[in-house]
């Protein structure tokens, strides 16, 4: 049985960790005061804003960006100033925050996992045994940093590691096989899977 990784959300932390380099080279390449230089600080900071919504482990990659792009140490143009570097910071973060502002306004009925928060945010949520209808909607930001807070408890408190488990430092370095391979074994079944994974260094050249 052959399966390929990118079904997981692996493949768009991918695609915006490229994009956002990508967008930081031609920042980097570009001069001071232009309309290229400009364009380019917006397109970074919205591809490394997407990058770090699809996965908290695009933060080093991003950290990076941020550094190379302050201390300008990858190209012989004027550095990006740093009130410019801190808007492309705020531009990031708008675009981090909106993918949460349309699961609040949105995401109102209850579904099969909602064990996953607490009985106060369940009595926000239509069809839940604990819904309440004078419910207080906290506010977006409180929501917002809950539902943060709440990922981070649910991937620490996740199974051990397996054949194709990524880390932070890895989407750096370019660390990992273009395959991985893992066997399940019980008394009745016995399957192997092939994971395709794409390789960062093999992007880059392109």
């Amino acid at each position: 049985l052959s399966e390929t990784r990118l079904i997981l959300t692996d493949s768009q932390l991918f695609f915006y960790i490229i994009l956002s380099i990508y967008c930081a080279l031609n920042l980097w390449d570009s001069k001071d005061g232009t309309l290229s230089r400009f364009f380019w600080i917006i397109a970074t900071a919205v591809a490394s804003g997407c990058a770090f919504s699809v996965k908290f482990t695009a933060l080093a990659t991003l950290g990076w960006i941020a550094f190379g792009t302050y201390l300008c140490v990858f190209t012989s143009q004027a550095p990006v100033k740093l009130k410019h570097c801190f808007f492309a910071a705020i531009i990031a973060f708008i675009v981090f925050c909106i993918p949460f502002y349309f699961h609040i306004k949105f995401g109102e009925n209850s579904g099969e996992l909602d064990w996953n928060i607490d009985v106060q945010h369940q009595r926000l949520l239509k069809g839940s045994p604990h819904f309440r209808s004078n419910a207080v909607q906290p506010s977006f930001p409180s929501h917002m940093l809950y539902l943060v807070r709440r990922m981070l408890e649910q991937n620490a408190a996740s199974l051990g590691d397996h054949p194709y488990a990524s880390y932070w430092y890895e989407w750096v370095v370019g660390r990992g096989s273009l395959l991985a391979y893992a066997e399940h074994k019980d008394d009745l079944d016995w399957h192997g899977h092939i994971f395709i994974v794409a390789s960062i260094h093999i992007c880059y050249a392109i």
